[in-house]
């Protein structure tokens, strides 16, 4: 708020709280604008239609002008937002980027969504746009660099309290030696804890150490979130990402590139893993130069794509 961002993008993998982070944000920062709305792109409106349903909601009347141009449409935003102190919440914006190539380009038809947030990210107003995507916008990370009034941020893991509230919640019965265990096996995850807890809870009586002794990552509901993500994914990225499984430790990226095929390039590599982590399917380990997958995510990957790399 003091830097009167413009621009803000909650990144981060499905289930990790994203949309809940946003709806808890406008509800502690509302007094400080005049509007706020709140729209998904699950239904994957054209831009020119979901901004003038956008300020068609603020000024409470039926959308107008719904043959303009998007390049009108934008404009015609910007302009409302100079003048209105207004928060537009866009949830899922995942859902317009294309499947099949690396992560970040829209789909055909909704390229112009790139272009407003450029405009919202450039333009003298006194608004905000704030969006969630399990996928990186490839012109975020410029804009970020370029903008300070741009900022992105990777919703990464619970804290260990958090994580552990979770397992509270549920009423589970975690003995002192298993709650590190437990929480590093979904690596603080909500979603993949909020779901393991019932499971525990269903089958095993609430036990976490019964469940434990099972030696598994069990992945339940959370394997539907990663399916989505990983029907998304071009055939270089399964492979790299079966190499990470295999592997199944931190590695650098010198390492890796030794370990990949020679039909893979250093440039290729790097663009994949920039891809991959745009995707919130690898991780890197802070002030290192390796990579890895998260317990549930290499699951994930053996079952669907590798089993020889369990």
């Amino acid at each position: 708020m003091a830097d009167r961002c413009r621009l803000v993008a909650l990144l981060g993998m499905g289930g990790i709280g994203k949309t809940a982070l946003s709806v808890k944000l406008a509800q502690q920062i509302q007094q400080d604008f005049d509007w706020i709305v709140w729209r998904s792109l699950d239904g994957c409106a054209p831009l020119n239609t979901f901004l003038a349903e956008i300020i068609g909601s603020i000024e409470r009347q039926q959308p107008a002008n719904l043959r303009e141009t998007s390049a009108d449409a934008i404009a015609r935003a910007i302009e409302y937002f100079s003048v209105q102190r207004c928060l537009l919440i866009i949830d899922n914006i995942e859902a317009i980027m294309e499947t099949g190539k690396l992560a970040g380009k829209y789909r055909d038809g909704y390229q112009d969504y790139g272009k407003f947030f450029q405009k919202a990210a450039q333009a003298n107003h006194k608004s905000c746009v704030l969006f969630t995507s399990s996928e990186k916008p490839q012109e975020i990370s410029l804009l970020a660099t370029r903008n300070r009034q741009v900022r992105v941020y990777k919703i990464g893991a619970l804290d260990r309290e958090a994580a552990k509230q979770i397992l509270l919640d549920r009423d589970l019965v975690v003995e002192q030696k298993d709650w590190n265990d437990f929480i590093d096996r979904y690596e603080g995850n909500p979603l993949a804890l909020w779901m393991i807890s019932a499971t525990i809870a269903n089958l095993f009586a609430g036990k976490t150490s019964d469940f434990l002794k099972t030696g598994t990552v069990f992945l339940g509901e959370v394997e539907g979130v990663l399916c989505e993500m990983c029907d998304r994914l071009t055939d270089v990225e399964v492979k790299v990402l079966c190499k990470l499984a295999a592997i199944n430790k931190p590695i650098a990226f010198s390492r890796l590139r030794e370990e990949i095929s020679a039909d893979i390039s250093s440039s290729v590599l790097m663009n994949v893993l920039e891809s991959l982590s745009g995707r919130s399917l690898i991780e890197t380990e802070v002030g290192k130069d390796s990579f890895r997958l998260q317990p549930v995510v290499r699951k994930y990957v053996v079952n669907r794509f590798d089993r020889k790399s369990s």
